[in-house]
């Protein structure tokens, strides 16, 4: 953290200003130092001032790593995740049809929405389904409700040259399998 004074007309902020001036070049880290540190001063200074007591740098430093290390014990930020990789959605090839598949699933309503679109070799809308998903039990069943629904629009058009595509890799593994699994 950098406060360049050419920057900033140092004499002439009043403290809420500098503190702003602070928290807008600092980092997570650095405000958590910065406003921890302030706070022990204060502390410090309010015990000076109102409890007659002696003001201790060395106490005051102590105090504010032993807070700062606890502070992030408890509060501990999530790891970045790493960024997914984009993908642009591609037209079947020529003589067949792509069924793109996707479901919603709401845990806390067991409710869930699906969709479905069908397009040709030039991207272009043969057909398409959205419904709600009433007595949902969870994501991979209203996955495979969607599935289930774009594979019965294929049925009944009597289409035969299918792709289908989905953000679901469970179903999509389980498609691919040769086996048969009957529960």
């Amino acid at each position: 953290m950098q406060l360049r004074r050419r920057n900033l007309n140092l004499p002439g902020m009043s403290v809420f200003e500098w503190i702003e001036a602070v928290m807008e070049v600092s980092n997570q880290h650095e405000l958590e130092v910065f406003l921890i540190s302030l706070s022990a001063i204060w502390y410090e200074r309010n015990k000076l001032v109102w409890e007659g007591g002696d003001c201790n740098p060395s106490h005051m430093v102590v105090w504010a790593l032993q807070f700062l290390e606890d502070y992030q014990r408890l509060h501990v930020r999530p790891k970045k995740k790493g960024r997914r990789l984009t993908t642009k959605w591609s037209c079947p090839p020529s003589g067949r049809l792509k069924i793109n598949v996707d479901g919603a699933y709401k845990k806390e309503e067991g409710t869930g929405g699906l969709g479905v679109i069908v397009r040709d070799e030039q991207g272009r809308c043969v057909a398409a389904l959205s419904r709600h998903v009433y007595h949902a039990q969870s994501a991979l069943h209203v996955e495979a409700e969607t599935l289930q629904a774009g594979l019965l629009i294929a049925i009944c058009n009597q289409w035969t040259k299918i792709e289908v595509e989905s953000d679901s890799a469970i179903i999509i593994q389980s498609l691919a399998k040769e086996e048969e699994d009957f529960v």
